[in-house]
């Protein structure tokens, strides 16, 4: 049985320039990609999220942890 995925991305017009984003049972993995002109904020409560640092190294974010992806910041 494929897990159920629920995918949400929350933009307030007060809050110009940053998207907050709720995944909920995904075992997705989406492809290496950027937002041009948002800050994304997620908060992991399962799972991990991986990001490349500023010389190329990845960095893993896992349960438990806030994230701030600036704009252009490879994830």
């Amino acid at each position: 049985m494929k897990p159920k995925t629920d995918v949400k991305f929350f933009r307030d017009p007060a809050l110009s320039g940053i998207d907050i984003g709720r995944v909920t049972n995904s075992r997705h993995c989406f492809p290496e990609h950027f937002h041009d002109n948002q800050y994304v904020v997620t908060l992991i409560k399962s799972g991990t999220c991986q990001c490349l640092g500023r010389k190329q190294k990845a960095a893993v974010a896992g349960p438990g942890s806030i994230t701030l992806l600036n704009p252009g910041q490879i994830h």
